[in-house]
């Protein structure tokens, strides 16, 4: 089952895992029932989980790559975007209710190329494609919701340069290594 195929269901049941998980973190609540029986979430698969507040950014972590269960990953990773991204200062209890969680399910990334740094940006799809830029050992992604806040191709891979800590216009020299990938991904209605 790829990740486009998730049922409604199942994906209020993610947010859901994702959720109860960071009221039993940051609240002290108790549950019991974490394991879900659908062969979707015992899959691997890679993972972000957002948050957001008041619309706002408020903490994504995630694995492009993982071999443990969807099921296992999600709540997870929602606790790691709640406390353990750097950008932002922890997510408070009395925070949660105005928290909005969206998780992205991805496809396994395929390498790009051959061709030129020209020719690899045409074959990017905005809105469609997340991105993974390796050079230098270093890696930075952006999924593909990204490309709503940016207005052009090179625009959003100038930005990748520079969140893997390269000039901006490192993508030029053209001495990297492009993945893309494909995310399904659905957040809780507010």
């Amino acid at each position: 089952m790829g990740p486009s195929y998730y049922s409604d269901e199942q994906k209020k049941a993610l947010l859901l895992l994702a959720r109860k998980e960071l009221e039993e973190k940051l609240l002290g609540k108790k549950y019991n029932q974490k394991a879900f029986s659908d062969p979707a979430f015992l899959a691997p698969r890679g993972c972000f989980v957002t948050l957001y507040k008041a619309g706002e950014l408020r903490g994504c972590i995630g694995q492009l790559e993982s071999d443990e269960p969807l099921g296992r990953l999600v709540p997870v990773l929602a606790v790691e975007s709640a406390l353990q991204d750097r950008r932002f200062a922890p997510v408070q209890g009395d925070e949660l209710g105005q928290i909005v969680i969206e998780i992205s399910v991805l496809t396994p990334p395929q390498a790009m190329g051959p061709g030129t740094i020209d020719q690899l940006l045409e074959r990017l799809r905005p809105l469609v494609d997340g991105v993974i830029l390796e050079a230098q050992g270093r890696r930075a992604t952006f999924l593909p919701q990204v490309w709503e806040q940016l207005s052009s191709k090179k625009e959003f891979i100038s930005s990748l340069c520079r969140k893997a800590a390269l000039p901006a216009d490192y993508w030029r020299e053209g001495a990297m290594q492009l993945y893309t990938y494909q995310a399904h991904h659905f957040k809780e209605e507010t």
